[in-house]
């Protein structure tokens, strides 16, 4: 009973310092997804087939060329007849690009071969499970350096050496809003793929609430919150 009361005494006692802590860290894409779609309309589906394969064998030689995986390319092809005069075969290609400098190359290099053969859906940019899970860890140890800082400025502004925490509490950690979009390129409608990339990203924000205890501490309050 004796030891209960005197460790309440020295809790009472402990000269403290209560801060909070708050990391910030942006979520950045790691993948993108783009759609190629080829058309060829013709008289026939065997001239259109003909027409448009060579397109699309093109396509898959140069994202092969690419060192893009098959697991990472999906096709589909699908037949629309207009009349019995004609109809168009379109071929879908979905690629997921882990390489934005790749991704950019093959765009550039399917619009400058193919021209308007073949269609090029905007950019979907993508942050993996493993990249959102990498920021909330940096953002919580963000936090919790960002807390150390702050109670160690307290401490000096007061002559007391900053002890090691005793209570961490979590408060939390949550995506935030997107990113500022860039601002348009000079000169065009469409945005580019860099401005698409700024809109994808979000941030992780992590919110932690530390006691340190404090030595030396004189004259104040047991404990200063901020």
């Amino acid at each position: 009973m004796e030891d209960i009361q005197q460790q309440q005494q020295q809790q009472q006692k402990r000269k403290t310092v209560e801060v909070l802590g708050v990391g910030e860290v942006p979520v950045v894409p790691d993948q993108c997804s783009v759609v190629f779609v080829i058309r060829s309309t013709k008289e026939t589906v065997e001239e259109a087939n003909a027409s448009a394969i060579k397109r699309y064998n093109y396509l898959l030689q140069l994202l092969g060329n690419s060192h893009i995986k098959e697991n990472c390319v999906k096709s589909n092809r699908e037949v629309t007849r207009h009349n019995q005069q004609s109809l168009t075969l379109s071929i879908t290609v979905s690629v997921l690009f882990s390489d934005f400098n790749v991704f950019e190359k093959v765009c550039n290099q399917v619009a400058e071969k193919l021209d308007s053969a073949v269609s090029i859906s905007k950019p979907t940019f993508i942050a993996t499970v493993q990249r959102r899970e990498a920021a909330r860890r940096e953002a919580s140890l963000l936090a919790v350096a960002n807390a150390k800082s702050k109670a160690g400025d307290i401490a000096r502004y007061f002559n007391c050496t900053l002890l090691k925490p005793f209570r961490i509490i979590d408060e939390g950690c949550n995506e935030g809003a997107e990113a500022a979009a860039l601002p348009a390129a000079a000169g065009s409608a469409q945005p580019t793929w860099a401005e698409e990339l700024n809109k994808s990203t979000v941030t992780w924000r992590s919110r932690v609430r530390v006691q340190f205890e404090l030595r030396r501490f004189c004259k104040a309050s047991s404990t200063v919150k901020l």
